[in-house]
């Protein structure tokens, strides 16, 4: 995968296949990864929110400021200077939330925690219900009676993209999750 498209993702899979992890902490790895991207996107979601509150009170800066100067009203600069305080408290919010959150991690990064997961995941499942080319659980996996099986293990990952869907629909992450999707998802050939 030399294409930058993937973002050279075979270096992130390359590393790991070098390195020989017990499997325990591979656990705790995977499990502090997930809980760092929990609380960067937890912030970017804040900062999403933020960023729109910004943008209603500058709209809302203009148009008072428009107002004032077509009323000439005797105590223009009053309210604001209370619109200006509120902007810049809400610019300070939204600039250490930019700090805490997806939106100053480089793809790279955010793309390696990924890589983590998945794998750890794969092993994971691996494990747990064996290869799914044989009957035979592998070694520490559960008995074939045992299984979850394809009808459940499809309803599972029916959940999982159901509940990924409920999140991709929320308003403005959508929108700006669809700025970045032109990004991580690569366009067909022509």
């Amino acid at each position: 995968c030399k294409d930058p498209q993937w973002h050279n993702l075979d270096l992130f899979f390359e590393k790991h296949s070098r390195q020989l992890t017990p499997q325990k902490q591979l656990k705790e790895e995977a499990e502090s990864v997930m809980e760092q991207l929990m609380t960067l996107v937890q912030y970017t979601a804040e900062l999403y929110h933020q960023l729109h509150t910004l943008d209603k009170y500058e709209e809302g800066y203009q148009h008072k400021r428009i107002e004032e100067f077509n009323s000439r009203a005797a105590q223009r600069g009053d309210s604001l200077a209370i619109l200006r305080a509120e902007i810049k408290g809400q610019r300070k919010q939204v600039k250490n939330l930019k700090k805490k959150s997806l939106w100053s991690r480089s793809l790279e990064e955010v793309m390696e925690k990924l890589v983590d997961i998945v794998l750890f995941l794969n092993k994971e499942i691996h494990t747990v219900f064996g290869n799914a080319d044989d009957d035979k659980p592998s070694i520490g996996s559960l008995s074939i009676q045992q299984r979850l099986g394809p009808a459940g293990l499809s309803m599972h990952y029916a959940n999982i993209i159901i509940q990924i869907d409920t999140i991709w629909s929320g308003g403005s992450i959508q929108f700006y999750s669809s700025q970045l999707k032109g990004y991580i998802i690569p366009k067909p050939a022509a």
